[in-house]
């Protein structure tokens, strides 16, 4: 049985790769001129740019297990301390991305959130509700309506 894996980005080769490991035969379909999906390396000028996703969780060993088997380890170029954490580019100015941001679970987690520029009151107050259960009956969402 043979298998189509459409795009070429990291969760298709990923697809890919696990498939031709099992000896499955795969045609890998991709629609740009190269493979990579939103992750792209440039060098401009002698400056190194990421674009896309540039990094990944390095304490996560199933990404260093795959960074390894594709002998990309001596590749990794390691973050200093200055350059940790996010920025979100809004009108061509950097805002750091408060720590909790993806997940806060806590009241103390959400107060760096809760006093960052990123987000309206509105939307700082949506956050509060956030745990809370929702009114009425639940009802199955269609990818319509989500859209």
């Amino acid at each position: 049985m043979s298998t189509i894996v459409v795009g070429g980005g990291v969760a298709g080769m990923a697809a890919a790769r696990i498939l031709s490991a099992q000896r499955v035969p795969i045609t890998l379909i991709e629609s740009s001129s190269r493979l990579g999906g939103l992750v792209e390396t440039e060098r401009e000028d002698g400056v190194l740019m990421e674009w896309g996703p540039d990094s990944i969780l390095g304490s996560k060993p199933g990404a260093s297990r795959w960074l390894d088997d594709l002998g990309m380890t001596p590749e990794i170029v390691r973050g200093g301390e200055k350059g940790r954490g996010a920025y979100v580019a809004i009108n061509r100015r950097l805002h750091p991305m408060p720590g909790g941001f993806l997940s806060p679970r806590t009241l103390a987690d959400a107060a760096p959130v809760l006093r960052s520029s990123l987000l309206s009151t509105r939307g700082k107050l949506r956050l509060l509700f956030e745990p809370l259960p929702g009114r009425g009956k639940a009802r199955d969402e269609s990818v319509r309506d989500f859209a």
